[in-house]
């Protein structure tokens, strides 16, 4: 599994991202106390990560709309710092479209899921992006047809799953925890605090790691399932014509 988190300006331009491996196991069997003593039976969650990849959108910091912004600016040296801090060595600039298919070439060559904190919206923004840079990549809206809407090849190789939902119906136990502290929004910056992560700083290669993070802690309480090979997203209500016929999604 990818956990990806993707970085937009505030008209929804995509300008970085940030992604890693991921990989959640149960550790079952018994194990010996002592010569004399009874084994017993232990199962314990274990959770690991491998190398973070940071990517800065080059046709998109270099647009016309988003160069001059200085937000963008303190984020991209936000990113280039805590990449730095978290072990990457070197941050790779891409266009837009080189850096989709590396990501997805990527997903693909792990097990095939993208895990994302309100993943609907990184699609909609990618989608945003596609049509500012006029790349051709989405040929429907990604919402509506999630499937079947782009011309990357590995895009519908991946199954794209929402960490939101993953802990909010997925993770009674974790989610009793947090709510009994007396949280209730789903907000990663909120969960990330729960956990105890350091100061929130909303640059992509810290999100990851703070997801990264909130995941671990919510496996140690209930081992959750992400049903390999199939995408679930929290996804703002679509209407869609096809056939005639009218589907709400």
């Amino acid at each position: 599994m990818i956990i990806a988190d993707f970085e937009s300006t505030i008209q929804g331009f995509v300008h970085s991202v940030s992604y890693m491996p991921v990989s959640f196991t149960v550790e079952k069997g018994w194990k010996s106390r002592g010569r004399g003593s009874t084994p017993v039976y232990s199962r314990a969650a274990r959770v690991t990560h491998g190398p973070l990849t940071t990517i800065i959108i080059r046709d998109v910091i270099l647009d016309a709309s988003v160069r001059e912004m200085d937000d963008v600016q303190k984020k991209l040296a936000k990113t280039y710092l805590d990449a730095a801090e978290l072990g990457q060595s070197e941050i790779l600039i891409m266009d837009f479209k080189d850096a989709l298919e590396k990501f997805l070439g990527d997903v693909v060559a792990d097990d095939g899921t993208w895990l994302g904190h309100a993943i609907d919206r990184d699609v909609e923004f990618l989608n945003k992006t596609d049509q500012r840079l006029k790349t051709g990549i989405f040929t429907k809206d990604p919402i509506a047809y999630p499937n079947t809407c782009c011309r990357l090849v590995n895009w519908s190789r991946v199954s794209r799953v929402c960490t939101q939902r993953i802990l909010t119906c997925r993770c009674p136990r974790f989610w009793e925890a947090y709510t009994a502290a007396g949280n209730s929004s789903s907000r990663l910056c909120h969960l990330a605090e729960f956990v105890g992560c350091p100061e929130q700083r909303h640059t992509p290669a810290r999100d990851v790691m703070d997801l990264y993070t909130v995941l671990a802690r919510a496996y140690e309480y209930d081992t959750f399932q992400t049903e390999e090979g199939c995408s679930y997203m929290i996804c703002k209500p679509v209407r869609t014509y096809e056939s005639s016929h009218q589907t709400t999604l």
